[in-house]
């Protein structure tokens, strides 16, 4: 059935009312359902005749026909492209993620740096604040008492050397520990940490660039083109190993007629396979024959009539798989070749400055700078 109703619901005999079911006395359509059921099936079928040709396939029971020169280099070509980019992509990944790490540590030791310089500083200016508040002190005290004294009473010359051998004496007998106000290692601090920003900046501008002119394109070229290469290789595989199983199906019907039509000649040649085999052996050959049922010469021109009918199918869509197959190994020789090469020539222009110290902290990428991953 495609459709089901769904039956109203037995209230009883409770007086108080029910909330209303929107789904009462309607239909409910399961189209949608069977479709995608039947979608599941076809697609197990499918697996389950891919395995089974597969098993043939491998256990001789088609005769595989080879391929043609064109399409052998194509599987090769795709398979070094396939090999050689997923490994250097593999290493240009691992190499950016070890810049961006030892980019994050630097970033730690510089704000490391600057925080020290910063303290270091604060705690010096204070200390040059207090010094410069105990000689205002000072200075405040000795102009007080410089006007305190008469002018007309200014001691002599002698008279100020002694006081003044006084104070220095004074100052011997009572010594004070003052501390030093040296920032010279704060400044050096500083200038270390000015010079590593100005190698983070030079660092994060390597990172990026390799990033988008290296591991990007790579990454593209990988997942679409060459991963579109390998679904055209797998159809091409698949529907040549139908091809050959409606030939070598074919084949087999053909000669099985033949021997039905010249009876004696498949005589002769049964008892020359007969000839080395032992008694039990011709026993088990013989009780073989007595349970299969041998078809008749119009049951196997029928299956053979099928098969020819199926075969023109066959050739289509095996011609149509190898088409598809070359095209996606030249686009991902053009693309390899013009776009990908677009990209990768800047990184080695960078490079190469880079090397020499002849890159400008601020030069933009050429071209598009965002490239689509």
């Amino acid at each position: 059935l495609s459709t089901m109703s769904v039956a109203k619901r037995d209230r009883g005999k409770d007086d108080k009312p029910l909330p209303s079911n929107e789904d009462e006395g309607t239909t409910v359509n399961n189209d949608n359902r069977f479709g995608r059921t039947n979608q599941a099936l076809k697609w197990a079928k499918g697996g389950i005749n891919d395995a089974k040709l597969y098993i043939y396939a491998k256990t001789g029971q088609i005769n595989e026909s080879d391929d043609r020169p064109e399409v052998a280099e194509a599987f090769q070509k795709l398979d070094t492209y396939r090999e050689q980019i997923d490994t250097l992509l593999q290493n240009a990944e691992n190499w950016t993620k070890s810049m961006l790490q030892t980019w994050n540590y630097q970033t730690h030791f510089i704000d490391s740096l600057n925080e020290c310089n910063s303290v270091i500083q604060t705690f010096n200016k204070k200390t040059d604040d207090n010094k410069a508040e105990e000689n205002n002190d000072n200075n405040n005290l000795n102009h007080n008492a410089d006007d305190a004294q008469n002018p007309n009473d200014a001691l002599p010359d002698n008279d100020d050397n002694e006081q003044e051998e006084k104070s220095k004496s004074s100052d011997h007998s009572s010594p004070t520990i003052s501390l030093t106000n040296n920032t010279q290692f704060a400044q050096i601090v500083k200038g270390i940490s000015d010079e590593l920003y100005l190698d983070q900046q030079e660092s994060e501008r390597r990172y990026g660039h390799a990033s988008k002119l290296l591991v990007i394109p790579l990454r593209n070229i990988l997942d679409h083109e060459i991963m579109h290469a390998m679904d055209m290789k797998r159809k091409y595989i698949q529907y040549k190993r139908q091809f050959d199983n409606c030939c070598t199906t074919i084949t087999n019907l053909k000669d099985k007629i033949e021997d039905i039509d010249n009876p004696e000649k498949k005589e002769k040649e049964q008892q020359e396979k007969n000839s080395g085999v032992g008694t039990f052996g011709k026993l088990k050959m013989g009780f073989g024959k007595l349970i299969t049922s041998t078809p008749t010469r119009d049951e196997l021109s029928d299956k053979l009539k099928d098969a020819r009918s199926q075969l023109p199918q066959y050739v289509k869509v095996f011609e149509e798989s190898r088409k598809q197959l070359l095209e996606s190994i030249n686009i991902i020789e053009e693309k390899l070749n013009i776009e990908v090469v677009y990209y990768v020539q800047q990184f080695y222009t960078f490079v190469k400055e880079w090397k020499t110290g002849n890159s400008s902290p601020h030069s933009p990428l050429k071209g598009n700078d965002d490239i689509n991953v």
